[in-house]
């Protein structure tokens, strides 16, 4: 199992580094209400954004957890063992 971890590994890595590689071009990024605006290369901009949407989702999957690691806390733990025939 560990073998496939780092083949996996080994593919994202590469896989990045042809993205980078690949969209080295200058963009204007910009957010609209605001007055301020970078140039920066293309793959800065998506790396930035793969990673927010990684954080944001690691972040609401531990907010839904939550919940129901508290539910199973507040249930009492039974100790009898139920009778099978």
């Amino acid at each position: 199992m560990r073998i496939f971890f780092w083949l996996f590994g080994l593919v994202v890595v590469l896989a990045t580094v042809l993205v980078a590689v690949a969209n080295r071009e200058p963009v204007i990024f910009s957010l609209k209400p605001f007055p301020y605006e970078m140039t920066v290369p293309l793959y800065a901009v998506v790396f930035v954004s793969v990673f927010l949407g990684i954080v944001l989702g690691w972040a609401g999957a531990r907010l839904s957890a939550l919940g129901r690691r508290r539910r199973m806390v507040a249930e009492p733990r039974t100790t009898e063992a139920v009778p099978t025939r």
